[in-house]
C-alpha cells in the first residue's frame, strides 16, 4: 500500500502515542494550496481534541490531541508540534489517507515528516499504520442511538438532541465540529491511500437548529464507507462529554 503514496513519507514515531508530543513537517511542492491542505490538518486536531479517535468513550481526559505549538509556515512548508493524550492509531491512518487525497485534490504534497519528539527506541511505519483497523462501532454510548434499518443513502442525516436549550455559542461548537468531521469525509479521509477518489465522498454538510434542543447534521450526496459514520458518532460521544449533554442521536 506505501508503494501507491504519490509523496515521500518519513514516520520518524513510535506507539503508545499517548503521552508523546510528535512535529509534523508538511512540505509541498509549492505554496499554492498550503492553507487549503494544512486547514485539513487543523480538522483532524479538533476533531481528535473531542475523542472522536480514542477507543474509551467514558474518559474525561481532555484534549486526545492538541497542538503543542503555533503553526510555523514559510514558503511551501509547514510545521507544527501535536501532543497527544488517550489516541488510536487510527488517527493516522485517517490522517495519511486525507493526505493523499489532499494531494490529488488540492495541491501536491512533496513530503510529509512525522517526528516523535519524545525519547523512543521502536519505530512504526507509515505502511502499518495505513493498515491498522478502524476503530469498531462504539457501544456503552452515555446517549441513546437510533439507526435506520434501511442502508445509507443519497443523504444522511445526523441529529442530536440535547438535555437542555441550545444557546448560540453551544450551537457554534456543535456546527464547527460537525462541519470539521464533514470536510474530513469530503475530501477523501475514510477512502483508501491506493489511489485517488474519482468523486468526493460528499457534497456537502448542512448543520442547523431544527428545535431548542435538536441539531441536525445532513451530508449532501453520500458515497462514503460505513466507518465515517461510525466515528460521528464517538464525535457526539465528545459533544455530549466536552460541549452539552445529549440525550439521543439519530442516524437516518
Amino acid at each position: 500500500m506505501i508503494d501507491t503514496i504519490p509523496f515521500d513519507i518519513v514516520f520518524d514515531a513510535s506507539p503508545p502515542f499517548a503521552g508523546r508530543t510528535v512535529e509534523l513537517t508538511l512540505e509541498m511542492e509549492s505554496e499554492d494550496g498550503l492553507e487549503e491542505t494544512t486547514d485539513m490538518f487543523d480538522c483532524m486536531c479538533a476533531l481528535a481534541q473531542l475523542g472522536t479517535f480514542s477507543a474509551n468513550l467514558a474518559r474525561d481526559e481532555r484534549p486526545a490531541a492538541a497542538w503543542a505549538s503555533e503553526a510555523l509556515a514559510r514558503g511551501s512548508v509547514w510545521r507544527r508540534a501535536l501532543a497527544f493524550g488517550d489516541i488510536d492509531p487510527s488517527f493516522w491512518r485517517v490522517l495519511l489517507q486525507m493526505a493523499v487525497q489532499c494531494h490529488y485534490h488540492l495541491a501536491p504534497i512533496d513530503r510529509l515528516f512525522v517526528r516523535d519528539l519524545s525519547p523512543h527506541d521502536a519505530f512504526v511505519s507509515a505502511a502499518d499504520l495505513l493498515s491498522a483497523p478502524y476503530l469498531p462501532s462504539p457501544r456503552n454510548l452515555p446517549f441513546r442511538l437510533v439507526r435506520a434499518e434501511e442502508p445509507v443513502r443519497d443523504v444522511v442525516a445526523i441529529r442530536a438532541t440535547t438535555d437542555s436549550l441550545v444557546g448560540d455559542d453551544t450551537f457554534a461548537a456543535m456546527k464547527k465540529a460537525f462541519e470539521d468531521w464533514g470536510s474530513l469525509v469530503y475530501v477523501g479521509g475514510f477512502a483508501s491511500a491506493d489511489a485517488a477518489i474519482e468523486e468526493y465522498q460528499i457534497d456537502r454538510v448542512e448543520v442547523g437548529r431544527l428545535d431548542l434542543t435538536l441539531v441536525e447534521c445532513a451530508a449532501f450526496s453520500w458515497n462514503a464507507p460505513q466507518e465515517a459514520i461510525d466515528y460521528a458518532i464517538r464525535l457526539c460521544g465528545g459533544l455530549h462529554r466536552h460541549v452539552m449533554p445529549i440525550v439521543e442521536v439519530e442516524i437516518e
